[in-house]
């Protein structure tokens, strides 16, 4: 399995994270680590649009 890790939640971050809900595969996980909560909650609320069944697992961090 592939860990895919972005590093910031914000305007560009979450749509690296839009990119990667387009996958179709198991093979990926994902973190996606920001301090700011807001940040964080924007990046899955664009995760959770795009994302389907086959959608990479997603995990969300505040620090590393």
């Amino acid at each position: 399995m592939k860990h895919v890790i972005i590093i910031g939640a914000g305007q560009l971050g979450s749509r690296h994270l839009e990119s990667l809900s387009l996958l179709a595969s198991i093979e990926y996980a994902v973190s996606v680590v920001d301090p700011s909560l807001s940040a964080l909650e924007y990046s899955r609320s664009v995760y959770n649009k795009s994302a389907t069944e086959a959608s990479p697992n997603t995990k969300y961090f505040s620090s590393i």
